[in-house]
């Protein structure tokens, strides 16, 4: 089900899906990801997700690309 993840996602912060592209709420969205179980989703709907979040296409073969994708984009080690 497309969606359910940004509506997820913007839950945690307590914003609209539209706003988790933005600048006000990327370190809100960098502690989220750190300890976020993205497993509970498909590796499309996580790829559909932070499509839409980064703007760029995205897609996954495993969950730990996807953890390695979201370190690369928030600068976590």
């Amino acid at each position: 089900m497309a969606g359910a993840l940004l509506d997820d996602l913007a839950g945690q912060p307590g914003c609209y899906i539209s706003a988790l592209k933005t600048a006000e709420y990327s370190d809100s969205l960098r502690g989220v990801f750190r300890s976020f179980s993205f497993e509970r989703y498909t590796l499309e709907e996580c790829a559909y997700s932070l499509s839409y979040i980064f703007d760029e296409d995205c897609r996954f073969e495993d969950y730990t690309q996807l953890k390695q994708y979201l370190s690369r984009k928030t600068g976590e080690k």
